[in-house]
């Protein structure tokens, strides 16, 4: 059997031994002087053999704590430069200005010359270039140096899986909100927001709780027919009613206007209004009679 195993960004290979043996021999052209490398060659003489005593070294184990802040081949030479010079970089705000002290041409160039390194090496010693990517012993942060194995990601919204997609929905339908000034989109935002709320926690009515809703109001009504609630509209036309909230209705032709129900001091319904996608209100119907039979 033969596998076939393409490795990203070091996803199932720790590659920060090789990167550090190839950015040690880069950096050696560049920086011969460097009272550094003495000890970068001893280390990487430790990695290349397979040892494991360069992984504790403080050297090795800074440069393996910078490497998240960079992302392209001369990072790594940025790296050993910061720590050559004693830089203090906690964060990476503080590894950007470092990077955008260095010279444009000394970027280029080590760029350039860390892949003629690497694939030198690759092409005089396949296998030991091979050997510097081991997988990983367990999943781990190369921030945190902690693991989620057994553990799991803790998500930022804890939420049961069935419903982890509409609650990112009403989440990102808040952000929005809160960021937009355009009254009409913030009022767009909000009316997809309160049926995605819905959405989420689904409200549910016997025909009992149907019929506290029903009555005439003037020339409308609210009535009950095969288990579903309808409004009837002046000229006899019914329409159902689709609940979102205990006192608010959609309606089954249109997502433009919803029924909001009106309630007395003795939480009796007494009256309706229409409110619109646009933020608009009609006016209070209120009950003036039971429901047509």
């Amino acid at each position: 059997m033969q596998i076939l195993a393409l490795d990203f960004d070091g996803v199932l290979c720790d590659s920060s031994r090789e990167v550090f043996v190839v950015a040690v021999d880069t950096f050696a052209g560049f920086e011969p002087d460097s009272p550094l490398l003495e000890q970068l060659r001893t280390l990487r003489k430790n990695a290349v053999e397979g040892g494991s005593e360069y992984r504790n070294a403080p050297i090795y184990r800074r440069f393996r704590d910078l490497l998240p802040l960079g992302n392209r081949a001369e990072d790594f030479g940025v790296s050993l430069r910061a720590i050559d010079e004693g830089a203090e970089i906690d964060d990476q705000a503080a590894y950007d200005a470092f990077y955008r002290c260095m010279e444009k041409s000394w970027l280029d160039t080590f760029h350039r010359h860390f892949y003629e390194c690497r694939d030198r090496l690759r092409e005089t010693d396949l296998g030991g270039w091979l050997r510097l990517h081991l997988p990983y012993a367990r999943p781990e942060s190369s921030v945190t140096h902690t693991s989620w194995e057994k553990v799991g990601v803790q998500p930022d919204i804890e939420t049961p899986a069935q419903n982890s997609l509409k609650t990112a929905y009403i989440e990102a339908l808040n952000k929005l909100a809160e960021n937009k000034t355009d009254e009409k989109l913030k009022n767009d935002l909000k009316w997809h927001l309160i049926k995605a709320k819905a959405q989420l926690n689904p409200v549910s009515m016997s025909d009992a709780d149907m019929l506290k809703y029903t009555g005439t109001f003037g020339r409308y009504a609210i009535l009950v027919k095969w288990g579903q609630l309808y409004w009837r509209y002046s000229d006899g036309t019914d329409y159902i009613l689709i609940p979102i909230t205990s006192d608010l209705f959609g309606f089954d032709d249109t997502e433009d206007i919803r029924l909001k129900m009106m309630r007395n001091d003795d939480g009796e319904i007494n009256g309706f209004r229409l409110v619109f996608k646009d933020g608009t209100e009609g006016s209070v119907k209120s009950r003036t009679g039971e429901a047509p039979e």
